[in-house]
């Protein structure tokens, strides 16, 4: 079993299972471990790639966000005006 940055034990596992009603011995919990951080990384692997696909496909954009934004192309809590321009510097409430 690969111990590299796991915060579960298979002691861990072996409680929930039992807790849930299932019995389950030391090397079932680390072939369960095993499997979960496995898929763990193939999801995070998933979502890296699919920004990157979404930064590759906005790329001609130098100002493009991940985040959405209004239709007074700000995010809900910036400020309309900037303090130094002596305008209302209210925040905008969102919608």
């Amino acid at each position: 079993m690969k111990t590299k940055n796991r915060n579960v034990t298979p002691e861990m596992a072996i409680r929930v299972y039992k807790r849930h009603g299932m019995e389950i011995n030391h090397k079932q919990a680390e072939g369960i471990l095993d499997f979960l951080y496995k898929m763990a990384e193939i999801a995070v692997q998933q979502v890296c790639k699919e920004e990157d696909d979404i930064n590759k496909n906005t790329s001609g954009n130098e100002n493009s966000d991940s985040i959405h934004q209004g239709k007074h192309r700000r995010t809900s809590r910036q400020r309309v005006f900037s303090a130094a321009s002596g305008r209302n510097t209210e925040k905008i409430q969102p919608a």
